[in-house]
């Protein structure tokens, strides 16, 4: 993931799913064509993701369909971040 403050909302994101805060969240539209329906699973799904890349090997991170899957999957985690925070 980048450098900015994202990682440190990523933690707080996942304290929050665990706490249970995002189970009533009505659906979010990202604004990029991307609707998620049901938020809590959507976020399950992304932290997932989270968590893969950040098992990857480097070099195999840094293979051009998964740094545009990682760029995707950090763009949609910043424009959840100002649906949910903003």
């Amino acid at each position: 993931m980048p450098a900015d403050d994202l990682a440190a909302w990523i933690e707080e994101l996942r304290r929050r799913l665990d706490a249970g805060e995002l189970a009533d969240v009505p659906p979010i539209d990202l604004g990029n064509g991307l609707t998620l329906s049901h938020v809590e699973r959507a976020v399950r799904r992304m932290l997932a993701d989270v968590e893969m890349f950040r098992a990857m090997d480097p070099a195999e991170r840094a293979l051009p369909h998964f740094r545009a899957r990682r760029e995707f999957l950090a763009d949609n985690l910043r424009l959840l971040r100002d649906r949910l925070d903003g």
